[in-house]
C-alpha cells in the first residue's frame, strides 16, 4: 500500500514531521488491532513541489489513483482523499484548499467547478514521467 500526501513544510522539519505521524499512527495501529512491532517498511520518498510548475498536476495525480487503480470510477467516490475538501466547504477539515482553488478563480463556487473539471480532465492521461525527473 502507498500512501501519497501533500505537505507544505514550514518550521518544522519535513523529516520531523514524517517521523512523528508514522509513529503516531502505527502506535494507534497496533494499539487497534492488539499488534506489535513496525507498521511501514523502509524511509518515506519526498518530491520537492515547485508551486508554479507542479502543484496542480501533484493534486490531480494524487486525487485521481484510486481512479487509475480502478478502485472507484470518480475521484468522488474515494473518501480516503482530500478531493471532497476540495468540492465543499467541511468542518474541522485538515485541508486548507484556498491556495489549490485560487488557481481556478476567485470566486469558491467557480474555482470548484473548474477544479473539478480539471481533475476529470486528467483520467484519460496516464503518469507523466517529466514531474518526477530529480534535478541537481
Amino acid at each position: 500500500m502507498k500512501i501519497h500526501l501533500l505537505l507544505e513544510v514550514e518550521r518544522a522539519p519535513l523529516s520531523r514531521i514524517m517521523q512523528s505521524l508514522l509513529f503516531r499512527y502505527t502506535q494507534y495501529f497496533n494499539r487497534r488491532y492488539r499488534l506489535v512491532g513496525h507498521l511501514f517498511q523502509g524511509r518515506y520518498k519526498a518530491i520537492v513541489c515547485d508551486k508554479d510548475a507542479y502543484l496542480l498536476e501533484l493534486v490531480r495525480y494524487i486525487h485521481l489513483n484510486p481512479v487509475r487503480a480502478r478502485l472507484v470510477k470518480g475521484p468522488e467516490d474515494y473518501v480516503w482523499t482530500g478531493h471532497l475538501s476540495y468540492l465543499e466547504e467541511r468542518e474541522e477539515d485538515l485541508i486548507d484548499a484556498g491556495f489549490v482553488l485560487a488557481q481556478f478563480g476567485d470566486d469558491r463556487s467557480t474555482a470548484r467547478r473548474r477544479y473539478r473539471r480539471f481533475v476529470w480532465e486528467g483520467i484519460p492521461g496516464g503518469h507523466e514521467k517529466k514531474y518526477y525527473q530529480v534535478k541537481d
